[in-house]
C-alpha cells in the first residue's frame, strides 16, 4: 500500500448547481467504495433520500478524490415549535488509506465551518451505531429524542430504529431539547 500524505489533500467547496459531470462520477466512484452494501444505488446517483445542496470534497494532487461530505441545507422543527437550520451530513466517505489519521476531523472541521459561514444553526447526522463514537469524538452529540422524517404524501415516520441522529451546533448555543421532525425526507 502507498502511504499518502493528507496533508496534501487539497478542500473545495462546490455547490451542487456546479458538480461537474467527472466529479460527480468520481464522488460516487468513493462512495461506493467506502458503502459496498449500497453499492448499486451510489453507482447511480450521490444523494439519499435527499438532494444535497453543496459538497466538500478532498483532492489529492492527482485530482482523485480522497474525501467527500455532502450537506442538505433544511429548516428542522424542534419541540414541535422551535425551527432550526440544519446542515445534514450526507456521504460521509474517507478513502480507506486515510482513515485512522485524523483526516476525518480535517474533512468534518471544514464542512462544519463552510456550514457555520452560511449562517447555519447546527449540524445533523444519521450513523449507525458502531460510528457513533467516532461522531462523537468530533464533537457530535447523540438526540435523546425522537425524530420524524416525511414519506413520500408527507406523513410523519419515525427514523429508523438502526439510525442514531446527532447533532452539533453551530451559530447557537445549544440546539434545542425535544422532538425533532425534518419536514422532509431524511438524507
Amino acid at each position: 500500500m502507498t502511504e499518502r500524505n493528507d496533508q496534501d489533500v487539497v478542500f473545495s467547496v462546490l455547490e451542487e448547481a456546479d458538480m461537474p459531470a467527472d466529479l460527480d462520477l468520481a464522488i460516487r466512484d468513493i462512495l461506493v467504495e467506502c458503502f459496498p452494501h449500497n453499492a448499486d444505488h451510489y453507482a447511480r446517483t450521490r444523494d439519499w433520500h435527499s438532494a444535497p445542496s453543496w459538497s466538500v470534497v478532498g483532492l489529492e494532487p492527482d485530482g482523485t478524490v480522497a474525501a467527500h461530505c455532502a450537506m442538505v441545507e433544511r429548516t428542522v422543527e424542534v419541540a414541535g415549535n422551535r425551527r432550526v437550520t440544519v446542515a445534514g451530513v450526507q456521504g460521509f466517505s474517507v478513502r480507506p488509506g486515510l482513515r485512522g489519521t485524523g483526516f476525518s476531523d480535517r474533512l468534518m472541521k471544514r464542512a462544519l465551518d463552510e456550514a457555520r459561514s452560511r449562517g447555519i444553526d447546527a449540524g445533523l447526522l444519521f450513523c449507525l451505531p458502531k460510528l457513533e463514537a467516532v461522531y462523537g469524538r468530533m464533537g457530535w452529540r447523540t438526540v435523546h429524542y425522537p425524530v420524524t422524517t416525511r414519506d413520500e404524501s408527507g406523513n410523519p415516520v419515525p427514523l429508523p430504529e438502526k439510525n442514531i441522529a446527532m447533532v452539533i451546533p453551530l451559530n447557537i448555543e445549544e440546539f434545542p431539547e425535544g422532538t425533532v421532525d425534518l419536514l422532509g425526507p431524511d438524507w
